[in-house]
């Protein structure tokens, strides 16, 4: 049967955990039946910060020449998720662990001219330090790194989702209540849970729709093969540091992004990624045994070249989801906005307005690209969007 799209209040699908394999770390292969598995671990939500260079690297795609309108577009999401992250306080750990707000992040790479040249130029409010390796040694003993620079970031935080989609919709809600104690009169904020398994379902009861489905959206009908996504599945790792076995990760020690990242959750548990395994259709959360091997020995050899002490942690869980990737255009991989009604038909009575394609980086760019619909919307002019972003409708650019 064909899997039909949900929307579910924030958009969390919830499916029961099946048993967890057991898997040796160090080879990603089984371990014998009598050796007791793991309990699984939830899937975490890697910040912001973790997912912008990874994407731009993998990509291929190299910055060129380009209209002033898209060099604005790039310093935005530039210092965007550095901002949000060093800005929001407030964000939760994964859950247990250490509940500090603060985490910070090491960052090592290998175009460190251009990270270096962006430190020098970050906001106030964003602060980045250029380490060199001694220092790094004093926030991550033996840490190892390829170049004697590094950059950190103290005040970056990791970020649970589900947490942080709660805090925004109630943060919507303060902001209806002091509306409505104003002069602006009486507003109104509904959360409605239902399926929707075709647009035209919503025809007559809301005057534009937003359509954020992800990796899903192409499931609708009236947008089945008019979406210009690249869909890929990504598997995440969970290890723990077995009692007395190796060393702790030190008291408020960073998380760290280079070839593979690691969100530290806590002296003795962290989470690791990601996998990429492009055109995959496979939304389920659950990791199988193998595809859980498979991960662990393409992840593991990234993660001990900068960490070693990583070969001593245990696996304890994996999960995994679907990225809707965008396509890869003159301007780089950039999100699909804007007004679909010409796709869909001339017919219809509501707006329907798309927001997708961000790929690993939503957590990174959402805020801005919101905003940016939200005023197209109630504007009714999807002239504010800046055309790089809605540039995909165009017949040639379409599949």
């Amino acid at each position: 049967m064909e899997e039909k799209p949900r929307r579910h209040g924030h958009g969390q699908l919830r499916e029961e955990e099946p048993p967890l394999p057991a898997i040796d770390h160090r080879t990603g292969r089984r371990t014998p039946a009598t050796t007791p598995p793991f309990a699984v671990a939830g899937k975490p939500k890697k910040a912001p910060f973790f997912s912008f260079l990874r994407i731009e690297s993998r990509s291929g795609v190299r910055k060129a020449e380009i209209p002033a309108k898209r060099a604005k577009i790039e310093r935005d999401l530039s210092v965007l998720p550095l901002s949000t992250a060093a800005g929001n306080r407030c964000g939760k750990r994964h859950g247990g662990g250490r509940q500090h707000g603060r985490v910070g992040v090491v960052l090592v790479a290998d175009n460190m001219g251009e990270w270096e040249e962006n430190a020098k130029n970050c906001l106030a409010n964003c602060k980045i330090e250029i380490i060199d390796k001694n220092a790094a040694e004093k926030l991550v003993p033996h840490i190892h790194m390829p170049f004697n620079l590094a950059f950190y970031m103290p005040e970056a935080i990791n970020v649970n989702s589900k947490y942080y989609l709660n805090a925004l919709f109630l943060a919507c809600q303060n902001i209806v209540k002091e509306l409505s104690a104003s002069s602006f009169g009486k507003k109104n904020l509904c959360l409605q849970k239902k399926s929707v398994y075709e647009l035209r379902e919503l025809e007559g009861e809301y005057d534009a729709v937003i359509i954020c489905l992800g990796a899903k959206a192409d499931l609708l009908p009236e947008l089945a093969g008019k979406l210009p996504l690249r869909i890929c599945r990504g598997v995440i790792l969970h290890l723990q540091l077995p009692d007395k076995i190796g060393e702790d990760y030190p008291d408020h020690g960073p998380s760290i992004l280079s070839d593979a990242w690691l969100a530290i959750k806590g002296n003795r548990s962290l989470y690791f990624g990601s996998t990429w395994e492009w055109k995959s259709r496979n939304s389920s959360s659950n990791v199988s045994t193998d595809e859980a091997s498979d991960a662990l020995q393409e992840l593991l050899p990234k993660a001990s070249a900068i960490y070693p002490g990583i070969t001593s942690w245990s696996f304890a869980g994996a999960r995994a989801g679907l990225r809707a990737m965008p396509p890869l255009t003159p301007h780089g991989s950039l999100p699909l906005l804007g007004c679909v009604n010409n796709i869909l038909g001339n017919d219809l009575k509501c707006k329907y307005w798309l927001l997708g394609g961000l790929g690993s980086r939503g957590l990174l760019y959402h805020g801005w690209l919101g905003k940016l619909t939200a005023e197209a919307v109630l504007s009714c002019n999807e002239q504010i969007i800046p055309s790089e972003l809605t540039s995909w409708k165009n017949k040639d650019s379409r599949p």
